[in-house]
């Protein structure tokens, strides 16, 4: 964020200074303040006795009137503009940094000869400089009087304890401001955490699904297998758990070193690879529903910098549900192309397909039920979801096509 300033004419010098607004960031000042200082204005100019008290607020090019005491002597409008190319006493005050006092301007060499048009014409002045607790300058508080006034010390040292209230109030405001951003980051850190979950909740359960399924075919055809093909199911098994754990496990590990910025970590990645090992995560899943998996693509053609740990679990996801979704003995295509730059990978299933509004639902997570796969298997609903929002934190996007009854092809842009 660019930090904003002002160039603001000193009249003692002749010279010109840059402060500092801040990035734009600055809280707005609440009702509740402004009738504060809506009251010390009018008790100010009812005490020392003059037409206009004003607290001005400075912009990149000019000053505006912020706020005036109510009265019919007093000819500010709230929101009058100066360019700042008038050198009026204001930006004096804030070039310095100090008080200004000048008790006549007639009579002073400096400033007789300013537009008295600019000042409303006022004949005396005195204003000291209103700014943030960072040091950025909001303006400055002010006396005018249309007659020479010499403004004592009791009314000076009164201007600046009015001048001390309100820079309280803006700490108070800049303090309410922290509080509600620090809210907020709370909040957002803890939707990350429920995604989070949900993303641990959901590959969890896709792996047990798969270790379940394969127990389930053993057990149903137990009387089939010889004491090799039973030795052959076991090791079998024991891969799959190992692929559950490695999952997981670095599942886990991206929790933990991810939780807080939850945002990409990339690095040079194959995406070949990365397909292969989805392909034999879920290698159990496609072989008891007899899937042909039609691969196109070359290896080694397409290496990315991308967060391995994100991209690898939207694939996950889409390749898992082009699986629940696609009927015994049907086929699904992978494929991986580049044009103009950009890199695809497209998962083509053949299954049951959904309607357009099924699909625009799902990706931006409005679709509240979830589907049965072709053998009846549940999802949590939230796995396109997740893959849309991380291709989404790697620059990429997502594209779903689909027909009832015909099936679907989701692309990934990377």
């Amino acid at each position: 964020m660019i930090s904003k300033s002002a160039i603001v004419g000193v009249r003692e010098n002749k010279t010109s200074r840059v402060v500092s607004l801040g990035y734009g960031n600055k809280p707005q000042v609440e009702d509740s303040m402004v009738k504060k200082w809506q009251k010390i204005l009018d008790t100010l100019a009812q005490i020392v006795a003059v037409p206009s008290c004003l607290i001005m607020q400075l912009r990149e090019d000019s000053l505006s009137v912020f706020l005036k005491n109510n009265s019919e002597k007093n000819l500010f409008a709230v929101g009058q503009k100066t360019k700042l190319t008038h050198n009026i006493f204001c930006e004096t005050v804030i070039g310095n940094q100090q008080q200004l006092k000048v008790s006549n301007i007639e009579s002073d060499s400096l400033w007789n000869s300013i537009d008295l048009n600019l000042e409303m014409g006022s004949l005396s002045y005195v204003g000291v400089p209103l700014n943030w607790s960072d040091g950025d300058v909001f303006g400055t508080i002010c006396m005018l009087d249309d007659k020479k006034n010499e403004y004592s010390e009791i009314y000076c040292d009164l201007l600046n304890s009015f001048r001390d209230s309100i820079e309280k109030d803006l700490e108070l405001i800049e303090s309410k401001k922290m509080l509600i951003d620090k809210n907020s980051e709370l909040e957002h850190s803890n939707k990350i955490k429920t995604k989070f979950l949900a993303l641990i909740s959901h590959d969890i359960r896709g792996s047990m699904a798969t270790l379940t399924g394969f127990i389930e075919f053993v057990l149903e055809n137990q009387n089939d297998f010889n004491m090799d093909e039973i030795v052959d199911c076991l090791s079998h098994l024991g891969k799959e758990t190992n692929n559950a754990f490695n999952t997981l496990e670095s599942l886990l590990e991206w929790a933990k070193n991810d939780l807080v910025k939850f945002e990409a970590q990339k690095e040079r990645t194959d995406l070949c690879e990365m397909i292969n090992n989805v392909l034999g995560f879920l290698s159990n899943s496609i072989q008891k529903k007899n899937i042909d998996i039609q691969k196109n693509y070359a290896v080694g053609r397409f290496i990315l910098n991308l967060d391995p740990n994100m991209i690898e679990s939207a694939f996950r996801n889409i390749l898992s549900n082009a699986i629940k979704f696609t009927n015994a003995g049907n086929r699904i295509n992978i494929s991986l192309s580049k044009t103009n730059g950009k890199t695809f990978i497209e998962v083509e299933d053949f299954g049951i397909g959904m309607t357009k509004l099924e699909a625009d639902q799902l990706v931006s997570g409005k679709q509240t039920t979830t589907k049965s796969g072709t053998h009846g298997e549940k999802g949590a609903g939230i796995g396109l979801v997740l893959a849309k929002e991380f291709i989404d934190k790697n620059g990429g996007e997502i594209f779903v096509e689909s027909r009832l009854s015909k099936g679907t092809k989701i692309t990934i842009q990377l």
